[in-house]
């Protein structure tokens, strides 16, 4: 690994669109979740009744306790993740940038990481989905996940792990794609082989 003290020749940036679609989609799900508790509340006298279990247990039932719950549930799981996603966003850093010295890497758990070019031992390109993604495949894993930091270290090593590869997604349009994907393949003869 090497430090982070290069310009980069080419970086790509996380999507705005799909940061913005992510942020919708959490914010329906809490609203509709918060709809589902309210009305869970506001129906809980007339609709619920006491139910005895087989063991002797005595419990409230009917769809207002299922749909507090159900939208407890999912409404601090969404406000949990809003805040999850809202931390991971590095708008500061590129996600995957490309120079002499390496291929920088922000995405995925790995965070501000320079991979050495004599660290990847494989690149494969996929242009079948909606976004074209590149994997890398890496000699030696274990030098990316040791400079991962706390919790990440478990999943980044996990995801790694039988020489997996790691998948990066490109949000370029399809010329400055090619035109990345052929830099990096340069550099990885030249200097990775």
């Amino acid at each position: 690994m090497t430090t982070l003290n290069n310009k980069f020749e080419i970086e790509v940036w996380p999507s705005a669109g799909k940061i913005k679609k992510v942020y919708t989609s959490l914010s329906i799900l809490v609203i509709l979740a918060t709809t589902g508790l309210v009305l869970g509340m506001l129906f809980w006298d007339e609709y619920t009744y006491m139910v005895k279990s087989i063991k002797g247990v005595v419990y409230q039932s009917g769809w207002p306790v299922t749909l507090y719950w159900w939208g407890l549930i999912l409404g601090i799981t969404g406000v949990l993740a809003i805040v999850l996603v809202f931390f991971m966003n590095d708008k500061k850093n590129p996600s995957l940038a490309i120079s002499k010295e390496g291929l920088y890497i922000n995405q995925q758990l790995i965070k501000q990481t320079l991979i050495d070019w004599s660290n990847i031992s494989m690149i494969e390109k996929n242009t079948n989905s909606k976004t074209p993604t590149l994997s890398f495949y890496f000699k030696d894993s274990s030098k990316i996940v040791e400079n991962q930091k706390g919790i990440k270290k478990v999943f980044v090593k996990e995801n790694l792990k039988d020489n997996k590869p790691l998948k990066c997604e490109i949000n370029l349009p399809p010329s400055s794609f090619d035109q990345f994907e052929t830099k990096v393949r340069g550099y990885h003869e030249k200097i990775g082989g």
